[in-house]
């Protein structure tokens, strides 16, 4: 079970990340333009902390949810390698594609944290 400093420090992460799941609409949108410059841009930018973020939940998390957990976050951030190469490469598909599964995968990690 966790502390209630434990749940406190997971749902500010949890909210922060959050805030991040709430942006990615913006992401969507520059790929539909096919806006490649600032595809990357807002992936280095706005999102550039997800990872970060992520990883530190994870680790706060029970043993038991900490594998699946940062399995999740790596392919997150995998699929926004993905993305950040295709918009270089000015590959609309590929762009796409890996957009829906960040936000499969970001959605689950999000699905593991706990309530309080």
């Amino acid at each position: 079970t966790y502390t209630s400093e434990q749940i406190a420090n997971i749902q500010q992460y949890a909210a922060e990340l959050s805030t991040l799941r709430d942006r990615m609409p913006e992401l969507a949108e520059l790929i539909q333009k096919q806006d490649w410059v600032f595809v990357r841009n807002f992936i280095r930018g706005p999102l550039g902390e997800l990872r970060t973020k992520m990883s530190y939940l994870s680790q706060n998390l029970l043993p038991a949810e900490q594998a699946e957990s940062r399995q999740l976050a790596k392919s997150v951030f995998s699929n926004l390698v993905a993305i950040d190469q295709a918009a270089q490469d000015k590959n609309y598909k590929l762009a796409i594609r890996n957009y829906a599964e960040t936000l499969r995968d970001l959605d689950l990690f999000l699905q593991r944290v706990p309530n309080g």
